[in-house]
C-alpha cells in the first residue's frame, strides 16, 4: 500500500484508511475485526445499489464469518480462523470494491 494517496481520493477511501488505522490500533483480534466490519458497513452504505450482490456478497460472507467468530462458533471456511487473516481478507475485499466502483 502507498503511503501517498491517490490522486482524486474521496470518501470510498478513506472509509478504507479510517477501518485500516482502526484495526492497526486495536489491542486485541475482537477489536480488529469491529474496525474491518465497520469499514465494511460503511463502504458498502455508502455505495448503496450501486454496489451489485455479486459485488458485496464475498464482504456479506466474511463479515457472517467474524460474526460467527465473536460469538463462538465455528466458521464454515475455517479450521482455525485468525482474526489478523480475516482483517486482512477483508480489507483486499474492501480494496477491490472500490475498485470496481469507483
Amino acid at each position: 500500500m502507498s503511503s501517498v494517496p491517490p490522486s482524486g481520493s474521496r470518501a470510498p477511501y478513506i472509509i478504507i484508511c479510517n477501518g485500516r488505522i482502526a484495526a492497526a490500533l486495536a489491542s486485541s483480534g475482537f477489536e480488529m475485526i469491529r474496525a474491518a466490519s465497520q469499514a465494511a458497513t460503511n463502504l458498502v452504505t455508502y455505495y448503496g445499489d450501486r454496489a451489485g450482490l455479486t459485488d458485496t456478497l464475498p464482504i456479506s460472507e466474511l463479515q457472517h464469518e467474524m460474526m460467527d467468530l465473536i460469538n463462538g462458533r465455528a466458521t464454515t471456511r475455517r479450521r482455525e480462523p485468525r482474526a489478523d487473516e480475516m482483517v486482512d481478507e477483508m480489507f483486499a475485499l474492501l480494496d477491490a470494491l472500490e475498485e470496481k466502483t469507483g
